[in-house]
């Protein structure tokens, strides 16, 4: 992928750990003995002919079924158009597992069973990126199979792409199953409360949904349980102490009667509760009550399990107002690999910001599938000609297909066209209402694409409320991405209620991007004497393009209103000509920022590090921040050197270093080749937070050696703030000795020590402990 924005930038700070902790998962789940488990769901993607292919595929049902519309005999791989009839099936597990193998039961009539198929595995939504692993299966037999992995694989999605069948003239398969060996079936089980006649809990393991669990005669018909008994408490025996991140919970096919909200409590193997930092995320809401539909929570990871209780205190309602008279499920099983969750902000009929929204220009279907199964009289065009939003006109769909559209329908994968490569941060969905059918889309895959048809970003979106074509919902994207092209890949629809099934055909109204201006500094795109940050309402992005590691500005940059810089992984922007204006400047991208103006010439209200470095020197006026606390609680993780290599940096305003970010001072020589060392004064309240770190680097130009001692300064109006612990906060070059620092005055500090002449110093050690430091203080966070 190229363009990568602040979001990939961070991942890719954890790429090693993130890549050892998969490594020892696997390690730790491979021996483990394999549990088979079935797709939360199923997509076609496409199938060929129209939209009456059927399905009796059921994660219920054993004898589930899956074929194609009838294509000549033997069937053809191309249609009488000339287009691709490949037919292409997408399962979803719901979370990672580690997968051994896969069951294919046999399909009715045998000459349509599959006999060759490729099969691609992905981690997460980004389908039309590269896969993690992917496997070519040829003479498969009639009568059913397993295919085994070559490499056993840590994978959510996989895609079935069938190649040759038995010479009839249809493509069909029996069940479908994953043997994993990631998860975690309890051995026993316990209800506080009394069971339904001839049901048991060790009903909820044993991988049959079809046999259920159901509390005994309850509250009398129309009650609700809740209001007659206490909250049931399952106790679930491991077998063993267990560690686990999620938990799979399937409900009980009886709307009112399913189990809806829940929370966990942990046990060690003395029976003990572990403690959790955080209960609340351990509570969950049921999405769906059908026994069928597996749903998959994930947790903070939690060791040393050897029971759980699951306490549940609400079902689904039967009615408005009501809930059900009696509590059931049909299956529980728990996650041994973790899944990182996407927490993006979503917002109801409200934008989140209200500036430049930009329509696509053009919209075309991926596969063929999706324009046969597309209702002609409302074409994409309406998704954004902007009249989506007047009710009763503009929406598009597909055509009708069965009481369910996703049971039988194709999942339409739509491509939208941008007017320009633009940066855009967040994007809105208006609603499809047709009164009794009300088919609205819930469930989506965004992939977003830069000119050059690369892969900037990938995410899946959950609609939860029922939208009119006049209401929308705003998703954000999580950061700023600089793309052309964008990729809707429709999942699921929902019917009323979110927990029925859904409506007979999928629709919405339309698509809208919000946008930013945005301006590259190594290009001609700016060709004012002064880049403004303007307007009313709107920002700016300012970011690095092309092969030049280092980019130079060197016009005056004008902030009318607030902005935003934006400097790709292993590249360096210089600002030199000055920066003014009553607002804020936040930069963003592990690249570097360099603000090297004469004294005065950086005046603004704040200045916000969320990611990179920040290397500046001489003179700033307003409120510095090093990195940027989250909506989630957490903190990005930032550099920052006053000095711009050996020098002195003062700060007419606040400064704050926020946990897990490093204030980094080189030690170095002069201009005379004297010992020097970077200084920062502050005129206001310095405060370095708890888990935040000062880092001591020696200069690549310096001529110092073994012996010479050195003085670093650190000089704040509130000396209060450092805290008795600041000398805690260093984190000690190997090549550094003797450190202390010694008061010299009100809020004065000298940090001092020598060379160790012993010591061959090596380069970017800092940058090395400094990351590993934020690295360790984000695992720390996401698992709080």
């Amino acid at each position: 992928m190229s363009n990568s924005q602040d979001r990939f930038s961070f991942v890719r700070l954890l790429t090693c750990s993130g890549i050892a902790f998969l490594l020892l998962g696997l390690l730790l789940t491979s021996s483990a003995q394999a549990d088979t488990i079935y797709a939360v769901r199923v997509n076609a993607i496409n199938a060929a002919g129209n939209s009456n292919f059927y399905t009796n595929y059921n994660f219920s049902n054993t004898s589930g079924q899956w074929v194609t519309k009838d294509n000549g005999k033997p069937y053809s791989l191309i249609d009488s158009d000339g287009t691709s009839a490949l037919p292409i099936m997408l399962c979803d597990l719901g979370s990672i597992q580690t997968i051994t193998s896969i069951n294919l039961s046999k399909y009715g009539s045998a000459g349509n069973n599959i006999k060759e198929m490729t099969l691609e595995f992905y981690t997460s939504p980004a389908l039309s990126g590269d896969p993690v692993y992917t496997q070519t299966f040829t003479g498969i037999a009639q009568g059913g199979a397993t295919l085994t992995l070559t490499t056993p694989t840590n994978a959510r999605f996989v895609k079935f792409t069938m190649t040759k069948n038995y010479d009839d003239n249809r493509y069909g398969v029996g069940n479908i199953t994953f043997n994993v060996s990631s998860t975690v079936t309890p051995s026993s089980g316990t209800v506080n409360v009394g069971t339904y006649s001839g049901m048991s809990v060790a009903d909820l393991f044993d991988k049959n949904c079809d046999s259920r669990w159901c509390s005994a005669n309850g509250a009398t018909s129309g009650n609700n349980y809740f209001d007659y008994f206490d909250d049931p408490v399952f106790t679930f025996q491991l077998g063993a102490a267990k560690t686990l991140t999620g938990i799979t919970v399937q409900g009980y096919n009886v709307t009112g009667n399913s189990i809806k909200d829940f929370e966990l409590e942990f046990l060690d193997s003395a029976g003990n509760t572990i403690s959790v930092e955080d209960a609340s995320k351990y509570k969950f809401a049921m999405t769906d009550a059908t026994n069928g539909v597996q749903n998959y929570f994930s947790f903070p990871t939690v060791e040393g399990v050897k029971s759980v209780k699951m306490t549940v205190t609400s079902n689904f309602t039967k009615s408005i107002g009501n809930g059900g008279d009696r509590i059931g499920l049909s299956e529980v099983y728990f996650n041994t690999i973790e899944t990182d969750a996407a927490t993006t902000p979503v917002k109801y009929d409200e934008p989140m910001h209200a500036d430049n929204i930009v329509r696509p220009t053009s919209a075309s279907y991926v596969y063929p599938g999706s324009a046969r199964a597309a209702d002609s009289g409302y074409p994409l065009t309406n998704l954004f000609d902007g009249t989506g939003t007047s009710s009763g006109n503009g929406v598009w769909c597909t055509m009708m297909c069965g009481s369910d559209y996703f049971d039988k329908g194709y999942s339409p994968i739509i491509d939208f066209t941008m007017p320009s490569e633009s940066m855009y941060d967040s994007f809105s969905i208006w609603g499809y209402f047709e009164n009794y059918r009300r088919s609205q889309m819930t469930d989506f895959i965004l992939e977003l694409f830069d000119s050059s048809g690369n892969l900037v970003f990938a995410e899946e979106y959950k609609i939860t409320q029922l939208l009119s074509n006049n209401n929308y919902v705003t998703f954000s994207l999580g950061a700023n991405y600089l793309f052309s092209k964008a990729r809707l890949t429709a999942l699921d629809n929902g019917y009323y209620w979110f927990n029925s099934s859904g409506g007979d055909r999928v629709g919405f109204a339309e698509i809208a991007f919000y946008g930013e201006p945005y301006y590259f500094a190594n290009s001609p795109d700016i060709s004012a004497e002064t880049w403004t940050i303007n307007g009313e309402n709107k920002k700016g992005v300012l970011f690095t393009e092309g092969d030049e590691q280092t980019a130079t500005f060197a016009k005056p940059v004008v902030l009318n209103a607030d902005g935003v810089i934006d400097v790709a992984e292993g590249k360096t922007l210089l600002l030199t000509g000055g920066i003014s204006g009553n607002n804020e400047l936040k930069k963003i991208g592990e690249g570097t920022l360099k603000i090297d103006s004469t004294e005065g010439a950086v005046d603004i209200k704040r200045l916000l590090i969320s990611t990179g470095r920040l290397d500046m020197k001489t003179y700033f006026k307003g409120s510095l921040e090093i990195g940027e606390q989250l909506e989630d609680g957490s903190y990005t993780t930032a550099i920052f050197s006053p000095g711009n290599s050996i020098g002195t940096l003062t700060v007419d305003g606040n400064f704050t270093l926020n946990p897990g970010s490093t204030l980094l001072m080189e030690i170095g020589t002069n201009e005379e080749g004297n010992p020097a060392a970077d200084q920062l004064i502050v005129n206001g309240n310095a405060t370095f937070e708890p888990g935040s770190f000062i880092y001591l680097d020696l200069d690549e130009n310096s001529s110092l050696v073994g012996g010479d001692t050195f003085t670093a300064i650190l000089q704040a109006n509130n000396s209060a703030d450092f805290g008795d612990d600041f000398i805690d906060k260093f984190v000690r070059s190997y090549y550094f000795t003797d450190l202390q620092y010694t008061k010299l005055g009100d809020g004065t500090y000298a940090i001092t020590g020598y060379l160790d002449p012993n010591a061959v110093p090596e380069p970017s050690t800092w940058a090395l402990l400094a990351l590993g430091a934020a690295g360790l203080l984000y695992w720390r966070k996401k698992n709080a």
